[in-house]
């Protein structure tokens, strides 16, 4: 006789495998970009920290970041150290910080409020000295 909680697990197993089937076409060498991780989520109506979990469990590693927060080179990045910061861009990510740091989904309001890339928030973050925290998808 089976547990009571077994159609749970199988359940489980079942969405494992669609969103595995999901990912598939995705994958970059093995990795599913954020972008494609939100689009699954999205595809499913789950939160985009479902699908992190479901790619950690499937040894799936999220790239690409969509606030540019796997580049570890933007110290050295010649376009950051010039880049101007509107000073809307300025103003919305300073109100929306707490202990130095901007929530990342905080960061894609920003961007969508004030039109303007999740990159460009991003960029403007780390060139403020502010980090992103939180990520939505549980990379960090």
């Amino acid at each position: 006789m089976l547990p009571e909680s077994s159609p749970a697990l199988f359940a489980e197993v079942d969405t494992d495998r669609k969103l595995a089937d999901e990912f598939a076409p995705a994958l970059i060498e093995g990795k599913l970009s954020c972008r494609a991780a939100f689009t699954v989520a999205k595809k499913h109506n789950i939160a985009p920290r479902v699908v992190g979990r479901k790619a950690d469990k499937l040894n799936v590693k999220i790239i690409s970041c969509q606030l540019g927060c796997f580049r570890r080179k933007y110290a050295a990045n010649a376009e950051l150290g010039e880049m101007q910061i509107a000073p809307g861009v300025e103003k919305a990510i300073r109100a929306s910080t707490g202990n130095g740091r901007l929530p990342c989904k905080t960061a894609f309001d920003v961007a969508e409020k004030l039109k303007v890339s999740r990159q460009r928030v991003g960029a403007a973050a780390f060139k403020l000295n502010i980090r992103i925290a939180d990520c939505q998808l549980g990379c960090f």
